[in-house]
């Protein structure tokens, strides 16, 4: 058993950091944390890569495509009014003024 760092950890797994983390993230992987450090350990990134190969599409590395079905949708974000459109937009392009400076001078 060796501990691994998060880096090492997608070295020994010839993966990218940030795919080795959403993976690692999904799939459960057990890890340490010590401090601010995040320990993997070799043994179970080698069950990890067996787990992944026995079964890829449960591992998000190959995804079915489904087709759109009303429960199955997820909206982001959507339309806003026309009205409220326009204003975000008279805002954005508004140009920004300061308040005028006052003189501190006295007479």
């Amino acid at each position: 058993m060796k501990p691994l760092s998060v880096d090492e950890a997608a070295a020994f797994v010839r993966l990218p950091v940030s795919t080795f983390r959403r993976i690692a993230k999904e799939n459960d992987v057990p890890r340490a944390k010590i401090g601010k450090r995040v320990i993997y350990l070799d043994i179970d990134l080698v069950a990890m890569v067996q787990k992944l190969q026995n079964a890829p599409a449960a591992a998000g590395v190959a995804k079915e495509k489904h087709s759109c079905q009303s429960n199955n949708v997820v909206r982001f974000g959507g339309a806003i009014s026309q009205n409220q459109m326009e204003r975000d937009l008279e805002g954005a392009l508004r140009p920004t003024t300061s308040a005028r400076r006052r003189s501190f001078t006295t007479a």
